[in-house]
């Protein structure tokens, strides 16, 4: 099965590089169901915006966003959330996860110290991050995000320049 995968995984590379979308897409497809990996999803997205198949592209996404939930990569999740917002910013659903997942996010910090005998355990540290917020505030200021996309090396704000807010 590893040399399936992996012939599979060399054969997405060619024809991602020949820009031969559809035999892509029949192979990453194959290779999703060989492993459930999120990425193979994040790529299968990419693949479709190149075909402009932005609505196919968006499923594919919010697929890969699912499974890194389930798998515990928050971040990554989001990352996935906010690209579905950028290419269909009226997506109830991504807005609704992302609002879920931002509100049940928490931060673990350890303190991994040598410890002698009869000290007590490293204790960890939580801290649920927007939890000040309501979750209906906390749902206005996720649906109030405006993603904006800047070419690479063109400044956004200066030292010293006024801002808006």
């Amino acid at each position: 099965m590893a040399s399936a995968k992996a012939q599979l995984t060399e054969n997405v590379q060619t024809y991602i590089q020949k820009s031969d979308w559809k035999n892509a897409i029949a192979d990453l497809e194959k290779l999703f169901a060989i492993d459930q990996d999120p990425q193979v999803k994040v790529r299968l997205g990419d693949v479709r915006q190149k075909m402009n198949q932005k609505p196919q592209a968006v499923a594919e996404y919010m697929k890969a966003a699912e499974i890194f939930a389930d798998k515990g990569f928050v971040v990554k999740a989001l990352a996935m959330y906010k690209l579905v917002l950028r290419l269909d910013p009226n997506n109830d659903k991504a807005l609704g996860q992302m609002a879920s997942l931002y509100s049940h996010k928490t931060v673990t910090e350890l303190k991994l110290e040598p410890v002698e005998l009869g000290e007590a355990a490293p204790q960890s540290s939580i801290v649920p991050l927007f939890a000040d917020l309501t979750q209906e505030e906390f749902n206005d200021f996720t649906k109030r995000m405006v993603f904006h996309t800047v070419p690479a090396g063109k400044t956004i704000i200066k030292e010293g320049e006024a801002g808006a807010s």
